[in-house]
């Protein structure tokens, strides 16, 4: 109940991650990281694993722990849970058996070692729970899709059309969430392809690309050019999506997460939020 003083970790990139460091250190938990190569730190949530796993494997639809003790039992054949009734099983099994069973290493219940601990330690509370939770999610700004409409006049070839405003539409979304140019007595420092972060196929978002096709009598066959138009209007498109999704105006460009990060805090009086204005304007471009 509470927050915890400390937080025994392994080595995984999540523990490394620094939303988790930023959360623990503005909330006061230390991090204790298990030392390299020492196994036996992790054994008590190893065994917590075994324990359970011990119990799924008397489930109908169990895999076993091995191909040699699986044999020719047919798993799908005798599921009786769905993943959400597993999930469900497993919540049960941990706050409901294991911590109402007596443990050899305790002499007693975890669950009467815990009410027992509990009057005896000061406890503290998160501020707020939902600042709380923000604080250890990672700022990630992404587009999970892209709806773009343009007018361009009679659409010759409607596939190399669509391909444009798409790939116009993409450059738009890199100037709105990474592309910053950052610039240092007076030159560019990030200058080289390796340090300039561009979108690439992997980041481009699904398109709904509608053609508006009204035939414009001082173009070629009708057609209007469509190579700039993307451009104009993607970036501020992702700039109000952001705005709406955290209530945050920002009038720089990109929306790098550390500025939405710094820009959230100054809202709402978090220490840190101070600076916002010279962060944003060490890292971005106008």
């Amino acid at each position: 109940s509470g927050l915890p003083e400390c937080i025994h970790v392994d080595n995984g990139a999540e523990f490394h991650a620094r939303a988790f460091k930023r959360g623990c250190d503005d909330h006061g938990i230390a991090i204790a990281y298990r030392p390299p190569g020492t196994p036996r730190f992790g054994g008590h949530i190893e065994r917590l694993i075994g324990t359970m796993m011990g119990s799924v494997h008397l489930l109908p639809g169990t895999h076993f722990s091995n191909v040699l003790e699986k044999g020719d039992y047919d798993p799908a054949a005798h599921a009786v849970m769905t993943m959400r009734e597993l999930e469900t099983y497993l919540a049960l099994e941990i706050v409901g058996s294991y911590h109402a069973s007596l443990h050899r290493g305790l002499g007693r219940p975890p669950i009467a070692a815990w009410y027992d601990a509990i009057p005896t330690r000061q406890q503290r509370y998160p501020r707020d729970a939902l600042g709380f939770l923000l604080d250890f999610l990672p700022f990630e700004t992404r587009v999970l899709r892209f709806w773009a409409a343009q007018d361009v006049g009679k659409a010759i070839h409607p596939v190399m059309c669509a391909g444009q405003i798409e790939g116009g539409t993409l450059q738009a979304i890199g100037w709105a969430l990474c592309e910053a140019v950052v610039w240092k007595e007076g030159r560019i420092v990030n200058g080289r392809m390796t340090n300039y972060i561009i979108p690439t196929s992997l980041d481009a978002p699904p398109f709904e690309t509608i053609l508006v096709e009204e035939p414009y009598s001082g173009g070629p066959f009708g057609a209007k050019g469509v190579g700039e138009l993307p451009m104009d209007g993607g970036a501020p498109a992702v700039a109000a999506a952001v705005e709406q999704a955290l209530g945050l105006r920002l009038d720089d460009l990109p929306l790098l997460p550390e500025n939405l990060f710094l820009a959230w805090q100054a809202q709402n009086g978090v220490a840190g939020g101070a600076d916002l204005a010279l962060s944003m304007h060490d890292g971005s471009a106008r």
